[in-house]
């Protein structure tokens, strides 16, 4: 168990949001960031390596509640995305 704190959590924003097609990752990032797109299920649609600036297309996915995580030099955070 982990308890996160302010010095191991990543500070990010996935812009715009909601959205119908693209989103953006911002935030000072490594350049080996890990972001991991789930369902409201939990099942994972994307993972893929990010950096500052880094887009992500969600055109394929249905309309509703998604969550991007991002995981940096072992921290740890976690956004929600609207796909309209």
């Amino acid at each position: 168990f982990v308890e996160l704190t302010e010095s191991n959590t990543t500070d990010f924003t996935v812009f715009p949001n909601p959205t119908n097609d693209l989103v953006t990752i911002s935030g000072d990032l490594s350049s080996d960031a890990t972001a991991t797109i789930v369902d409201q299920s939990g099942r994972t649609l994307k993972t893929m390596i990010v950096s500052n600036g880094s887009t992500i297309d969600i055109s394929s996915f249905e309309s509703g509640l998604y969550f991007v995580t991002i995981e940096d030099n072992g921290s740890i955070a976690t956004k929600n995305i609207i796909k309209n």
